[in-house]
């Protein structure tokens, strides 16, 4: 259990498996274990997962779903414009980009352009803590889902993040894993593109193309294959999809 006061730093499924409260990640650069900032946030009423800018960034949080996504801009090497820009299109979460030293003003522009919602430059923890809870407090609210969605003999456990097909645990990306979850909540239901785009990578209409939803549900229908007893996902005419129960 995480106490008030004491952020914890753990593998971040873990905390997405367990949360009890608000989750932040507090992003860094490879180069250093951890991020002193989450760190210096000593009295967040919100849990705080380091994770560190790498290529795989973007899978690591789209299976985090953080309510909020900080991002460290010290002794950072990377380029904070194009990783605005990646995690606007995979997630719904508010983003802050913090920097104890000086940002130039194009830079400033150009993230907040590319999908910050602030920025937030030489201020001390107890400011960054507040303009974060501000972030959380902005952020609506996700409908609560049950522990376990069954459909034909697909079962998906959302408190241990894995999916049985057939009774056997099988590998499912997190991109094909949010988009089962999304379809296997609503069965029967057809569902827009927009509305799939937003659930799964929480992007605006037009910020993802189409095609990159075609080729996930092209890759999810080879994850829960054919079977008597095996829900299908259909295709409707013009990017519509639902999940269909056997039988």
């Amino acid at each position: 259990m995480v106490t008030v006061g004491s952020p914890q730093h753990t593998d971040a499924v873990t905390i997405a498996r367990t949360r009890t409260r608000p989750q932040v990640a507090v992003l860094h650069d490879v180069r250093a274990s951890r991020s002193g900032l989450g760190d210096a946030l000593a009295n967040a009423t919100y849990d705080v997962v380091d994770v560190a800018v790498t290529r795989a960034l973007v899978d690591r949080v789209v299976v985090l779903r953080p309510d909020a996504v900080v991002v460290d801009l010290d002794d950072a090497h990377f380029d904070v414009v194009r990783l605005c820009a990646a995690l606007r299109d995979a997630i719904a979460g508010r983003v802050l980009v913090v920097s104890s030293a000086a940002v130039d003003d194009d830079v400033v522009v150009a993230a907040l352009d590319a999908g910050a919602d602030d920025v937030i430059v030489g201020s001390s923890p107890e400011v960054i803590d507040a303009r974060v809870r501000v972030a959380l407090r902005a952020q609506p609210s996700a409908p609560a889902l049950p522990a376990m969605l069954e459909v034909g003999d697909v079962v998906v456990d959302l408190r241990a993040h894995a999916v049985f097909v057939g009774g056997t645990a099988v590998r499912c990306p997190p991109v094909q894993y949010e988009l089962l979850v999304t379809l296997a909540n609503r069965p029967g239901t057809t569902l827009g593109a927009d509305e799939l785009l937003r659930a799964v990578w929480g992007a605006r209409p037009g910020d993802v193309h189409p095609r990159r939803l075609r080729i996930a549900v092209s890759v999810l229908r080879g994850i829960l294959g054919i079977g008597r007893r095996r829900p299908r996902v259909v295709t409707v005419p013009r990017v519509r999809y639902r999940l269909v129960a056997p039988g």
